[in-house]
């Protein structure tokens, strides 16, 4: 599974990819939106909501695989010079 691929999935494709086989990892919130984390195979997967319903309303889903991306997920202790060298 390549991230370019993936980048050209439509929201439904990329949410029922999510549901097969994807493994959640964390929920963050904006302003506006809920926003969960999934993981699969080293890529990782947002799924932007406005809605506390799973898998309604969904707006974005998001595809990534760099480290930093994570920031919003985890605490900065992690992203301090002495600790990150990727």
């Amino acid at each position: 599974m390549k991230l370019s691929d993936l980048n050209l999935f439509s929201i439904r494709e990329k949410t029922q990819l999510l549901r097969e086989k994807g493994n959640y990892l964390a929920t963050r919130t904006s302003e506006n939106y809920y926003i969960k984390l999934y993981t699969i195979k080293g890529l990782y997967f947002e799924v932007w909501s406005s809605s506390h319903l799973p898998w309604q309303n969904i707006v974005r889903v998001k595809v990534f695989n760099d480290f930093q991306m994570l920031k919003p997920y985890l605490p900065a202790i992690y992203f301090s010079e002495n600790k990150l060298s990727l």
